[in-house]
């Protein structure tokens, strides 16, 4: 209401607000603007140090284009390959330094220059040793050229680090394609391929003792390895060797050496066990021979109970005697009945014996004799106590007198 009454209105305001804000931006951003060379390094090094890498490269290339003579454009050439390197661009980075070598070989900062070539290759290297380390190998033909030209420079001791570490990591490279191979002849079936994975273990963990020595925790770990493939290949004095081996070398893996030892240990105590059994079977094998050899000899009775020897029969006497009958054949259900050669007699019955009375027929009365006319009795007690009664035997023959009765 005090507006209106006053003739004034709310967008009266807008171009004299409109007016203070350009005079407010456009002075000052002129001013801020950096104009000298100087001024516009410090710009790019501060818009670097707060991570702004883009607006940095692009006043490094500003300077390099409007002060190509001076001194900071070869401190911007210098700045474009660290904010390279900052941003994570390695490649990028390792072109912008060596771009500025070879325009610049003589500049004292050239340490500096190689020793971020070399940590660029590092960063860039992959950190699983199996993978593709040629960025590493690079990496250490870079560092080997800083050692030889700069061995007095601020930046041997982070260079040598890197050195270890990349050395490290081909060590590692080369003692795990090694053990592939050791899993795969250990735990291969057949033979052959058994024998040349780990003929070619053993390759490798050699390599790893000739080329990185200093490596000396993969080096130890590496002949360790070599003793047990040794012992898979069925050779443990070959690996009481390698354990004197590592013992003379690496003093510090003593505790590898003495598992190795135990295994050996094992596997001798295991071989000499199968030899005894070996030794036991070939003994029983010579003696089963020996059995069959005297089995195989004419009148030797065999050693171990072998079979009862046939019974000689003697030969058949045409004047004495018969041939005798050839032997019942058993069918395995019933045996033969042998058929008699001759028919056999009957015997003749006994006397019936008359010592004592029949229980089921009466003893009959003594008839008088026809000499004596006196009664004989059966018991031989007559008047004289001496008759005894006379049992006609067959016709033609003498009568049988019984003896006493029992």
């Amino acid at each position: 209401m005090t507006m209106r009454k006053r003739g004034m209105t709310p967008f009266r305001w807008l171009p004299w607000m409109a007016m203070f804000f350009l005079w407010l931006v456009s002075p000052a951003q002129g001013a801020r603007e950096p104009q000298t060379p100087e001024q516009m390094y410090a710009y790019a090094v501060r818009q670097l140090e707060r991570g702004y890498h883009e607006k940095a490269v692009m006043m490094f290339e500003r300077i390099k284009t409007r002060y190509p003579f001076s001194k900071y454009a070869v401190l911007a050439e210098l700045g474009i390959g660290d904010a390279h390197f900052k941003k994570g661009e390695y490649l990028e980075a390792i072109d912008a330094y060596r771009n500025f070598i070879k325009l610049h070989p003589r500049h004292p900062k050239l340490d500096y220059v190689v020793y971020r070539i070399g940590l660029s290759q590092f960063k860039d290297a992959p950190r699983w040793p199996q993978r593709d380390q040629t960025s590493t190998r690079q990496m250490l033909a870079t560092i080997s050229r800083f050692e030889e030209r700069y061995p007095e420079s601020e930046y041997l001791d982070e260079v040598q680090e890197m050195r270890a570490e990349g050395r490290r990591r081909l060590a590692r490279g080369v003692f795990g394609i090694g053990q592939f191979y050791y899993r795969r002849g250990r735990f291969n079936s057949r033979a052959v391929d058994r024998e040349a994975a780990l003929k070619a273990a053993i390759g490798r963990f050699e390599q790893v003792l000739d080329e990185y020595p200093d490596v000396t925790d993969v080096a130890a770990d590496a002949l360790y390895h070599i003793g047990l493939t040794q012992l898979l290949q069925g050779d443990p004095q070959a690996a009481v060797e390698t354990v004197a081996r590592l013992r003379a070398r690496y003093p510090e893996a003593e505790s590898d050496a003495r598992v190795l030892e135990k295994r050996i240990a094992r596997v001798l105590e295991r071989e000499a066990r199968r030899a005894r059994r070996k030794a036991r079977r070939e003994g029983s094998a010579r003696e089963e021979e020996a059995n069959e050899k005297l089995e195989n000899e004419e009148g030797v009775e065999p050693r171990g109970g072998a079979s009862e020897p046939e019974r000689e029969v003697p030969a058949a006497d045409d004047d004495t005697m018969e041939a005798p009958p050839p032997p019942a054949r058993d069918d395995g259900f019933m045996p033969m009945l042998e058929e008699p050669s001759t028919p056999v007699e009957a015997p003749a019955p006994p006397p019936p014996s008359s010592t004592h009375e029949d229980d089921f027929m009466p003893r009959l009365e003594p008839e008088p004799s026809e000499e004596t006319g006196e009664e004989e009795t059966r018991d031989g007690a007559g008047p004289e106590g001496a008759a005894q009664d006379a049992t006609p035997g067959p016709e033609g023959e003498a009568p049988v007198k019984p003896g006493p009765a029992p």
